[in-house]
Formats: C-alpha cells, structure tokens, sequence
C-alpha cells in the first residue's frame, strides 16, 4: 500500500512540474518569436506549394497528352503490323467491316441472338473478299 501512496504521490508531482514548465516556456520571448516566425513561414510555404501543385498539375498535363499521342501512334503502328498485306490499313479493315452485311450469327455458325440451328458451311462461302483473307 506504501509504494502505491509514493507512486501517485510521483506521478502527481510530475503533473506538476510539467504544467509549471509549459506555462514557463509559453511566457518566454523567444516562444513568441518562433511562433510569430513560424506563421510568416507557414505562410510563405502555402503561397510556394500552390505554385508547385501549379507546377506540378501542368507537367502532368502535358506529360499525360504526350502519352495520349504516342498511344494513339502505336496503336496504329501495331495494328498495321498485325494484319496481312492484303489487307491494307486498319482504317480499310474497318471500312470492309461496316460494309459487310452483318449475318447475326457468331464465329461457328451459331445464332448469337436466338440460339437457333447450326448455319451451313456454304454460309459464309465467297466471304473472303470482304475479309481480306480465308483459312
């Protein structure tokens, strides 16, 4: 019971010492001029982070429409590099594709919407013209 008493006996008298040190420190004239400094400097710093954010947001800009353009230019590089000679550009891929009639069947001969019957094998026969290639 003894070492309890002198436990918070200490502990009390710690609470002490440290309220009696803040109220010393926040009463001493160089608290007030690093307080009074540190408001000038937090307020230099907002003004210096909203240019960098500025700074910073522009270089993403311009970082992101030049990877925009360079996407767009691969892209076209691969595709061109993927389809056969004869059948030209992707743009003139997609021109025979628009033009085909579209038969709303899936790759097999099995209706996509409906779900009906197994198309001929001649279904698709004369398509490799339009195609730009056969198997």
């Amino acid at each position: 019971m003894k070492r309890l008493f002198w436990v918070g006996v200490g502990v009390a008298g710690a609470l002490v010492a440290a309220r009696k040190w803040q109220e010393l420190r926040s009463h001493s004239p160089a608290a007030e001029l690093v307080a009074k400094a540190g408001g000038v400097a937090a307020d230099r710093f907002a003004v210096l982070g909203s240019k960098a954010l500025g700074q910073v947001k522009v270089a993403t800009e311009r970082f992101l429409d030049d990877f925009r353009v360079a996407r767009d230019e691969r892209n076209v590089q691969l595709a061109d590099a993927l389809l056969a000679p004869s059948q030209g550009s992707e743009a003139d891929m997609r021109a025979r594709r628009a033009r085909v009639p579209d038969s709303g069947s899936a790759p097999g001969g099995v209706k996509s919407s409906s779900g009906a019957s197994a198309a001929s094998p001649d279904e698709f026969a004369g398509d490799e013209a339009a195609l730009g290639y056969e198997f």
